[in-house]
């Protein structure tokens, strides 16, 4: 599955007459390709999504933390849930395909609820570093305002 993102091992041995099955650096790059693909979308995603309701976007920085943990959390909560349907589920035995189509649609839930936790993450960086400008302006007794579009 990991080898579809990065390219068919079958294409490229037909097109430049090479075998790739040896070879721990094909192997190594159909494993890391997708997690940094993965982390690339969570990345730009939560950039520019960032913008739009504030005059003020985050920072790419605070961005890729979000980026990192995404990421993270989407591989292991993957590999979680591919364990317990390996082991545990028993779900197609008592409700048939739609066992199968609830499963999934757990599985939707829990991604999506990774990349909130994602986006609260960013937000509480976010937080902390305004909350920090606020505390160093006040101390400088200036007004405060935040505003939005």
């Amino acid at each position: 599955m990991l080898r579809s993102l990065v390219g068919s091992e079958m294409c490229i041995r037909d097109r430049f007459n090479i075998d790739l099955t040896n070879y721990t650096l094909w192997n190594m790059l159909s494993g890391i390709i997708p997690i940094v693909y993965l982390f690339l979308f969570a990345t730009i995603m939560y950039k520019a999504i960032s913008g739009l309701g504030v005059k003020k976007s985050i920072k790419f920085k605070e961005a890729a933390i979000g980026g990192i943990v995404v990421t993270i959390g989407w591989l292991l909560g993957s590999y979680a849930f591919a364990y317990y349907i390996a082991n545990f589920s028993n779900q197609n035995a008592i409700y048939g395909i739609l066992g199968s189509i609830m499963i999934l649609m757990f599985w939707f839930f829990l991604l999506v609820m990774i990349l909130l936790i994602g986006a609260q993450i960013i937000q509480a960086f976010r937080i902390t570093r305004e909350g920090n400008k606020i505390e160093k302006l006040e101390k400088e007794n200036k007004k405060v305002t935040i505003e939005f579009k």
